[in-house]
């Protein structure tokens, strides 16, 4: 078989603003206008993926954007990496020894 080549950044546009039409479809027609592009890529998403994927996703997304605290939280509440504390509205997060090292 064959090796098929990678995708250009281009053909990711594109997927890129299908979803974005595709999210923007699961809303009201009044919601529509006021959806960023984030949150119409995440429904159309969500729409055919399981909870464990979509946080892969956004854990793989903040990866690349060097969002480490925001992943420590998501590893934390999601995935059980941790200890979570909730009292009323706040909620005290403690990290696996691991999240400490540089």
């Amino acid at each position: 078989m064959p090796k098929s080549k990678p995708p250009t950044i281009e053909a990711v546009r594109k997927a890129v603003e299908i979803l974005i039409a595709y999210g923007r479809t699961r809303y009201s027609p009044e919601a529509r206008s006021r959806m960023s592009r984030g949150q119409c890529i995440g429904l159309a998403v969500a729409s055919v993926n399981d909870a464990p994927a979509i946080v892969d996703m956004a854990i793989a997304a903040l990866e690349d954007w060097n969002g480490h605290l925001s992943v420590a939280c998501l590893s934390a509440i999601e995935q059980g990496q941790g200890v979570v504390e909730r009292k009323g509205r706040m909620l005290t997060i403690t990290l696996p020894e691991h999240w400490g090292r540089s």
